[in-house]
Parts: C-alpha cells; structure tokens; sequence
C-alpha cells in the first residue's frame, strides 16, 4: 500500500492553511491515509485544536508547535511507509497505549518469514466530556476495546496477542 502519486505532488507544494476550511480539508486529506501514520492523533493535535467553532474562522499566525506539526504529518505522508499486507489465518499482535489525551495502536501479522510487520496504524484523541475523567486503568481498558473492536476485519477468526504497557491489564 502506499499513497497515491498525485495527492504526493499536491502535498509537496502545500502551503500552511490560512481558513479553517482550509485547515479541515487538509486533516481530512490527512485522515485518509491515518494508518500510515503512527501516533496521528498525537502529531495532529495542535492543528485540529485551530478547526474549533470558538476561534475565529481566518487562522492566526501558526505557533511553533502548530507549524510543526503541519510539516511533520506532510514530512510523514511523503516518506513512503512499508506496510505488510494481512495474510488470512496468520496470527496477529495489537500494541496499545493509552494516554490522557489519546488512544493509539498498531497492528502487525505475522508473515511468511516468521516475523511480525506492522499492516496499520490506527489513533484516535479521547472525547473530553466523558473520557478524559476516566481513571488510568480505565483509558488503557478502553484503549484495548477499542483498538480490538477497530481492528476486527483482520483479527476474526485468528490467533491474537493484545500487548499494552499498563500492568493491571497484563
């Protein structure tokens, strides 16, 4: 898999958005190819904050952090990421970590070779009214539900191993 030649072009002539719609058009090119990227959630944060309704719809000037992450998703959608192709009744592993502000996984198959390569990348941030209250085992159990529930295509009806960082959910 890899991203399509002609959004490549677009992307390297791309200048930092001055609207909000244009700042959506642009996280919502970038959303299409979200499982390239790990932690796209975490990376995209400072920009999405920019697409509230409470700010005005002609964008300040980017801050540091908003300009790079800006250049750090289109630095990530230009470098070809190698990505495996799922292989029916191959075993899998979902790698999940949680944190306050988001939930991200990975999700490698086993290949013919033996070895476990990554198939995709998958991060969401957590809804502020209800999920950013829950307690830390909490995060981390949703983390596993959700990236589980997410990645259900491939996982059904094959061996999986859930592997997360929080000892309580070991």
């Amino acid at each position: 898999m890899h991203v399509l030649e002609k959004n490549l072009w677009a992307l390297r002539g791309l200048r930092y958005p001055e609207t909000q719609t244009q700042m959506k058009s642009f996280l919502g090119m970038c959303g299409v190819y979200r499982r390239f990227v790990a932690d796209f959630a975490k990376i995209a944060k400072p920009i999405t904050a920019l697409t509230s309704t409470k700010l005005p719809k002609r964008l300040p000037l980017p801050r540091e952090e908003e300009t790079k992450a800006f250049e750090e998703l289109i630095g990530r959608l230009l470098a070809a990421p190698v990505l495996a192709l799922p292989r029916i009744e191959e075993r899998y592993i979902v790698h999940v970590d949680a944190s306050y502000e988001q939930l991200g996984c990975c999700l490698q198959g086993q290949q013919p070779d033996g070895e476990y390569h990554p198939i995709a990348y998958y991060s969401r941030a957590l809804l502020p009214a209800a999920q950013k209250n829950y307690f830390a085992t909490e995060i981390e159990a949703l983390g596993v539900v959700w990236a589980v529930a997410y990645s259900r295509s491939y996982l059904e009806g094959a061996e999986v191993l859930v592997r997360c960082d929080h000892l309580a959910l070991r």
